[in-house]
């Protein structure tokens, strides 16, 4: 009975052209076959019963005298690379191959590749797609497409790619010389694979696996700590302590090279975080009472209804380069760090002045001196979300086998600017760069990030030739606070899980957090989402306490649900008026930098972070547990949570990154405020010469920051050159120049005009 396009159901027969004695089977698919026992059969000698579970994979009974196999028995293998081999005598190409497992994710059931006996084991490379151990017949032909693998010599087994395991075939060799069938042998190469994820799994201590593993390339040493960079990692070694990767351990199990340890935790270095924190604003703001005024609309609408008080701008004579320029030197000379320590930079942005060349690539001439240029990392894009895709770039690498032991330096800066109208008050400006390595005050706790990613049109940039979004402002929210229920949900199933492995069986809320910080577009929503995860909390709770405490008053909202709530007044208020005492205590804080800067878009949640390290002693900070919430249009956003160290005593790393910052609020005093018509016409301005070639900005220097990088020219091929404002202990001016480009420019004492 035929079950699909090719396949047929025969019954038994004897002495058919081609098959001896075989006996019935049964097509499963479109390819595959199940064939009954049969005797004599050209090709297959005694082979017993196969049944085939793929569009390509077959699984091989037992078989006595086949070509190519021998008695070889059956095999299995757990993963891509791995294979289990049966016992098998005298097949050629087989030998008497014993068993092996390969350990690791995504195992799935795989025909076992045999090779002819040879002295030494055949190499391994790494697999690409999940850190395995591969053959290196297997690695070149593993990707072959599903329509038809390449052509190779024969005798050759052909792959091909199947959605659910490993699978074999061979293509039966054209008649050969009596001494080539007496080589015998053949190619083995993978033809499909599962991705189902499964325990790890230890391979038998055989012989054969003893050669294989003996044999074996090592994976490379993740605690190379450069001593120069101060850097002590955790422990590095293998699975268990004294025991090599590939090695065979006393219990007759071995660790598969390039396998994920057991344990693999306690290979990772520890307490990954951010070991310093650096941030830069521009030394200019506007007064958002007066723009009030200067905009016509009611008193109160920037300044209470946004709950904005400043809002800082860039000149022409600054862009991202410059800022993340400034920010980066800033942070190496605080901390008298050397650029040879650094291994990694990555930056965060969406202000993109240039479609190819990254901000990266700009910052690495900063290295040039070191002659350091083994530096991994690039910008990443995604509205506000950047900086955190790059944070979360940096702390995978430190706990990868990639790292070299040096730290990860990420960046995340932009300039947020909006057309005249009721966006333009929430713009602003600045960077933020982060020190990232083991041994970190504030520790990025593993395993606890709730990420929702969504398409929307909510905020996006389609004009190449314009610093202006687009904004649909209601979707935007409503955007923002979904991502927000989603990420807080999947936080709090994730930890309770962990709680649970660890004994603990309790409901997580909001009292669990220390502080609470967010991207901020504009403090009144941060305001706002600070209430709706108290109703996230409120709808959760089975029995909630509504005579008394936090959720008094609110059985009103029992029932009613959370995808209708987004511009519910009532329960925006009622909500508000719950969480208020929260707000003080967890989030308020952290909005210092929001309030009088405004919007910087990738660095905004960072320079909350940074404004929460500032207000509070090491000792308040202690222990803490801080909840992060990134959000960029788009849209993509997580919440995660930041664990601060217990070591608060004079000269820690949390008493060192606090008071780095303690100045913070000094520095936001100390800026020049602009009348609301100044900011209008330098608003024109950078709208009319952003994108010029051949152009000098026309702005002083002697406003900016002492310290700052600002932009001196573009030329004629749109490349940009760079100066600093020279500290006041430098010395004379020419000798504290520094400049950003190939060619050579100097400027006068006088205010920023290239001669």
């Amino acid at each position: 009975m035929s079950r699909d396009r090719t396949g047929a159901r025969m019954g038994r027969g004897r002495n058919g052209p081609g098959s001896g004695r075989a006996g019935a089977g049964m097509s499963r698919d479109r390819t595959g076959a199940r064939m009954g026992r049969g005797r004599n059969g050209p090709g297959s000698g005694r082979a017993g019963a196969g049944m085939s579970r793929e569009r390509t994979g077959a699984r091989m009974g037992r078989g006595r005298n086949g070509p190519g196999s021998g008695r070889a028995g059956a095999g299995m293998s757990r993963d891509r690379t791995g294979a289990r081999m049966g016992r098998g005598r005298n097949g050629p190409g087989s030998g008497r191959a014993g068993l092996l497992r390969a350990a690791g994710p995504g195992h799935a059931d795989t025909a076992v590749a045999r090779q002819p006996p040879r002295a030494q084991p055949e190499p391994f490379l790494p697999s690409p797609a999940v850190g395995r151990a591969l053959p290196l017949a297997v690695a070149a032909r593993r990707t072959a497409p599903i329509g038809g693998p390449p052509p190779l010599p024969r005798p050759h087994w052909r792959a091909a790619l199947c959605p659910r395991r490993v699978t074999f075939s061979r293509h039966s060799p054209p008649p050969a010389p009596p001494a080539a069938r007496r080589a015998g042998g053949g190619t083995w190469g993978v033809r499909g694979c599962d991705w189902r994820a499964a325990p790890p799994l230890r391979p038998r201590a055989g012989r054969r696996a003893a050669q294989l593993l003996k044999g074996a390339a090592r994976p490379p040493e993740a605690g190379a700590v450069l001593s120069a960079c101060g850097v002590t990692p955790g422990a590095t070694t293998g699975a268990t302590s004294g025991t090599t990767p590939g090695a065979i351990t006393s219990d007759g199990s071995a660790t598969m090279p390039g396998s994920l340890p057991v344990n693999a935790e306690s290979c990772w270095p520890k307490d990954v975080g951010i070991v310093a924190l650096e941030i830069y604003f521009p030394s200019q703001y506007v007064d958002q009472t007066e723009l009030e005024k200067y905009d016509g609309v009611d008193a109160g609408k920037y300044t209470i209804g946004l709950g904005q008080a400043r809002m800082g701008f860039c000149s022409d004579r600054e862009d991202i380069n410059s800022l993340c320029l400034t920010v980066v030197q800033k942070l190496m000379e605080r901390n008298n760090l050397s650029y040879d320590c650094i291994g990694r930079l990555e930056v965060g942005t969406e202000t993109i002045i240039d479609k190819s060349k990254s901000v990266k690539t700009v910052l690495m001439q900063l290295f040039e001196e070191s002659g350091n240029t083994d530096v991994e990392g690039i910008d990443t894009t995604n509205a506000c979300y950047g900086g955190t895709a790059a944070l979360f770039n940096a702390i995978n690498w430190i706990e990868s086998s990639s790292w070299d032991g040096r730290y990860a330096l990420v960046v995340a800066g932009d300039i947020a600017v909006y057309a005249s109208g009721n966006a333009r008050p929430t713009g602003g400006a600045g960077a933020v760069a982060m020190l990232v390595g083991p041994n970190a005050p504030l520790i990025l706790e593993r395993g606890l990030r709730g990420t929702h990613m969504q398409h929307a049109y909510d905020f996006y940039k389609p004009d190449m030739v314009s610093e202006y979004p687009v904004v649909d402002g209601k979707l935007s929210i409503q955007c923002y606070l979904s991502a927000l229920d989603r990420c807080y949900t999947v936080y709090r199933n994730k930890i309770h899980a962990q709680w649970q492995k660890e004994g603990t069986d309790r409901r997580f809320t909001l009292n669990d957090f220390g502080f609470m910080i967010f991207h901020s577009p504009y403090c009144k929503l941060v305001q706002k989402s600070v209430a709706r995860l108290l109703l996230n909390d409120f709808l959760s709770d089975q029995n909630p306490e509504t005579a008394n405490g936090v959720f008094s008053g609110l059985e009103a909202f029992r029932d009613i649900k959370l995808e209708d709530t987004y511009f519910d007044r009532d329960v925006e208020k009622a909500f508000m008026k719950a969480s208020a005492e929260l707000f003080n205590q967890k989030t308020k804080a952290s909005l210092l930098v929001s309030n009088q800067n405004g919007n910087m878009y990738t660095p905004s949640v960072y320079g909350c972070l940074a404004s929460l390290l500032a207000q509070y002693s090491p000792e308040q900070l202690a222990g803490q547990r801080i909840s992060v919430f990134s959000y960029g249009s788009g849209f993509a956003a997580t919440l995660y949570s930041i664990r601060v160290t217990q070591d608060a005593t004079p000269g820690s790393a949390l008493d060192k990154i606090t008071a780095s910052l303690s100045d913070l609020k000094t520095r936001l005093d100390s800026r020049k405020c602009i009348a609301p018509d100044v900011f209008a016409e330098n608003m024109k301005l950078r709208q009319e010469t952003h994108h010029l070639a051949n152009y000098i900005p026309q702005c002083s220097v002697e406003d900016l920051f002492e310290g700052t990088w600002y932009l001196v020219r573009v030329d004629e091929k749109h490349r940009r050159t760079y100066a600093r404002r020279p500290l006041m202990s430098d010395g004379p001016l020419e000798a504290r120049v520094g400049v950003v480009h190939p060619g050579v420019v100097h400027e006068d004492d006088t205010g920023g005009r290239p001669y």
